[in-house]
């Protein structure tokens, strides 16, 4: 049975709507980066987690929205994307991410008379908080050392040892 499909999704910039302007929407990738560790007595390297690659999202918009322009590069910019995800049997729930950052790349496409704009915007996040049907799923906060995944926050144990 088909679960949890996107029905639809609308983008909040900084406490505004843009419900039927904003046509896709890309969550930041979740890449950890590592690095190779082999010493004596091992037969291959592990992959050390060493912190986690920049959380970038982008927007892309049918219209000229000059309030989301306006915005490029003022810090801490509240980005709220809300999703509606229905299965086949009928049941919905919601998502959401919440982000914080800052606009660092307009992309203003072609203008082309009659059709739709192609604007799209990129966001560098320091916060990104995921929940789907009302559970957490991610919250990483980059400037505080947080990043929580499924409830377990992976890095409380750094932060202990920093005395942070």
């Amino acid at each position: 049975m088909l679960k949890d499909v996107m029905r639809d999704v609308v983008a909040f910039v900084d406490g505004r709507h843009y419900a039927g302007q904003c046509n896709q929407v890309t969550l930041p990738q979740l890449t950890i980066t590592t690095e190779a560790m082999r010493a004596g007595g091992m037969d291959a390297p592990i992959e050390m987690d060493m912190g986690m690659e920049a959380l970038r999202a982008s927007l892309q918009f049918a219209t000229v929205p000059a309030e989301v322009l306006k915005l490029f590069g003022k810090g801490d910019v509240a980005l709220t994307l809300r999703g509606a995800l229905i299965s086949h049997d009928g049941e919905t729930k919601g998502a959401t991410a919440e982000l914080y950052g800052r606009f660092v790349v307009q992309n203003p496409g072609d203008w082309v008379g009659g059709t739709a704009a192609n604007l799209t915007v990129e966001f560098a996040a320091h916060r990104y908080r995921l929940a789907i049907g009302g559970e957490e799923i991610h919250n990483i906060d980059v400037e505080r050392m947080v990043r929580i995944v499924n409830g377990e926050d992976q890095l409380a144990g750094l932060r202990d040892h920093l005395g942070i």
